[in-house]
């Protein structure tokens, strides 16, 4: 899979105090523990919020009968979880619990054509 653009915009936690809209790279598809397909995106620039540095998040469809794939290619509300620090995950190898940690809730889009970075 090609590595795509995003934003993130974080509704919750409520006390986040970084970018808002986030800017993240999409990294892939992941086996999630229960056995579902989450998103890993990894944060343009890492952020430090409450209990550590942010550098990846787990993104999950929010309601229920959104493909997973909509998180790639459209606007889709998500739930999203951030991996704990000094845990990074890759898109091989799944993730566990003990990896992240329930962050919060938000909206994942691509950015419009001409605000394209990097």
């Amino acid at each position: 899979m090609t590595q795509k653009q995003h934003y993130i915009q974080i509704y919750e936690p409520y006390d986040y105090n970084g970018p808002n809209p986030a800017r993240a790279i999409g990294l892939g598809f992941v086996d999630a523990p229960e056995g579902g397909r989450h998103y890993l995106v990894a944060l343009e620039k890492p952020v430090m919020n409450g209990t550590g540095l942010i550098e990846q998040l787990v993104l999950k469809t929010r309601y229920q009968g959104d493909a997973p794939e909509r998180m790639i290619d459209g606007n889709c509300t998500v739930t999203i979880s951030r991996v704990k620090p000094n845990v990074s995950i890759d898109v091989t190898n799944g993730y566990s619990y003990d990896d992240v940690q329930f962050w919060g809730a938000g909206k994942i889009s691509a950015p419009p054509k001409n605000q394209q970075w990097g």
